[in-house]
């Protein structure tokens, strides 16, 4: 049983240590869902199935590391609340050869196809216009910020970020695991129907 199918079925509830966190609702206008590296938008695309689009909850788990202290372990949007009873890879349509999620910056993201674009656009005027610092230093860091723990030892590790003010198109952001490499994602289904589609970033066992 894969590690993403197994916290779905409850595998991991007694373990105190373990944390759920909802980080609010992603909107998916087109319900064509990308889950990439926020900062590699302009190439990734939406991933194989397509969902009736609205808004849907994105919760992270969070799992404690004995070197790196707690760290996000796996991410998933969820479509509802039914329990799954199989898991299958996501695969990206416009390239179903490249398997996983890429990451480059230390974090991953959720994201409806059309607002893909949009944030793709707004970063590149953004570089255009800015090209003394980054998006992140310039906006996300004190989003970020918003998530840290109040002593200090735990950093902001998640981020609703809604590229245009006013606008519900948002992305959901977060840490990936310890950092860059490629993680699979997987749509968990209840029956025939996908009921969350979660990312393992290799904390779990």
């Amino acid at each position: 049983m894969s590690v993403c199918l197994n916290w779905a079925k409850g595998g991991y509830q007694r373990n105190r240590l373990i944390k759920e966190i909802d980080m609010g609702r992603l909107y998916l206008p087109t319900g064509r869902l990308v889950c990439c590296d926020p900062f590699s938008v302009g190439e990734a695309g939406p991933l194989d199935l397509e969902l009736t689009p609205g808004h849907y909850v994105v919760r992270l788990v969070q799992a404690p590391m004995d070197i790196w202290g707690e760290r996000v372990a796996l991410a998933a949007v969820i479509f509802n609340e039914d329990e799954p009873d199989s898991a299958t890879p996501a695969q990206r349509q416009n390239m179903p050869d490249k398997a996983g999620i890429h990451v480059e910056s230390g974090l991953a993201c959720f994201t409806d196809e059309d607002t893909r674009r949009l944030f793709a656009n707004r970063l590149t005027a953004f570089q255009h216009e800015r090209e003394d610092t980054s998006y992140y230093e310039a906006v996300l860091e004190k989003e970020f910020a918003a998530s840290a723990s109040p002593d200090g030892l735990q950093t902001g590790n998640r981020n609703m970020h809604f590229p245009v003010r006013g606008d519900q198109r948002n992305i959901a952001m977060f840490a990936s695991g310890l950092g860059d490499g490629i993680y699979q994602a997987e749509w968990l289904m209840a029956g025939t129907s996908p009921c969350r589609l979660v990312v393992d970033f290799g904390v779990l066992k």
